[in-house]
């Protein structure tokens, strides 16, 4: 009888420490503070009055950050084309992961090579891939459009902007810490809001805009994605200098260099640089340079901490 409750309880043990659960990523479509909505009156940072009449844009692969730096990928077959104006939010099947606490979510705007220069034809007929009305496929050679943005501007509105951006020189790594994690009827949602009037930051729309392709108001606008669409992609603005912004480009890089460009810095700060095992592999001190670059020795994950005096301003975290 006792070794008959032992094995019951190694075999629970094990079931419990194994247990699977079904995530999904909740985006949460927004437009500033107010739910998004198409048509609906807004301004955007250079103060261009305008009206959204299409939102749709590609989410590809996923992975998760989370357990103190564990990253767990999901495969790249999930993929989602989002429509901001299908509701409130999108929900994105991630499948069954063993997570406790996610830190960081990691995703791209756009579709992955060589799945972005194929037929979509041969696509199953269901998928967000296959050919779509209104179209989100460009053609072979330049691929799937990443975003497809429509709306109107001018005093009347009456001037029509079209921004159809793509491109894989434009495919980024995002990064973000979601807003808040829920568990609910074994299913794990991860909550992350995504400010739609970012995505025509500083992009004139009052006068009539056709931005089609990967240069332009379209590649401004697959960078407003990696940058502020889904939050500025810190993880973690620790105090007071919220004006501060700090943007790490190109993600992925091809030779593992990347440049740490900044805005708005109160001072000279020290740039320090951990490896995903919270080693420091790099520190740059009491600079004043708003530009710098920096060459990893491999790819991976880091993270990259802007520090004034004892504070610190932000931490941006990246892959190569």
């Amino acid at each position: 009888m006792a070794k008959t409750i032992l094995i019951l309880v190694i075999c629970l043990t094990a079931n419990l420490l194994n247990a699977q659960t079904t995530a999904y990523l909740k985006i949460n479509h927004k437009l500033g503070a107010e739910d998004f909505a198409l048509d609906y009156e807004v301004q955007n940072n250079l103060g261009n009055i305008f009206k959204y009449t299409r939102f749709q844009y590609y989410l590809t692969k996923f992975s998760i950050v989370h357990d103190g730096n564990q990253v767990t990928t999901i495969d790249d077959s999930v993929v989602s084309l989002v429509n901001a104006a299908d509701g409130p939010y999108t929900l994105v099947d991630l499948g069954e992961v063993n997570i406790t606490n996610v830190e960081a979510m990691v995703f791209h705007v756009g579709v992955h090579q060589p799945v972005n220069n194929a037929d979509p034809t041969l696509q199953p007929v269901n998928s967000p891939l296959a050919p779509q009305i209104p179209s989100m496929h460009w053609g072979w050679a330049s691929g799937y459009r990443f975003a497809a943005i429509e709306g109107l501007g001018g005093s009347a509105f009456t001037l029509t902007f079209e921004i159809h951006a793509l491109g894989n020189e434009n495919y980024y790594t995002t990064m973000v810490v979601p807003q808040s994690t829920n568990l609910s009827n074994d299913s794990l949602y991860i909550n992350v809001n995504a400010d739609y009037l970012e995505a025509v930051r500083n992009i004139d729309v009052s006068n009539g805009l056709y931005a089609h392709g990967n240069i332009g108001g379209a590649k401004v606008c697959l960078e407003n994605f990696n940058n502020y669409v889904f939050g500025q992609t810190f993880v973690g603005v620790e105090n007071e200098f919220t004006d501060a912004s700090v943007s790490v480009y190109p993600v992925p890089s091809d030779n593992n260099t990347v440049t740490v460009e900044m805005e708005n810095l109160p001072g000279n700060f020290n740039l320090e640089v951990y490896n995903a095992d919270g080693a420091l592999v790099n520190l740059i001190s009491d600079s004043d340079s708003n530009k710098i670059q920096i060459q990893f020795e491999n790819a991976g994950m880091y993270s990259v901490r802007i520090i004034y005096g004892n504070q610190i301003i932000n931490k941006k975290v990246i892959i190569l």
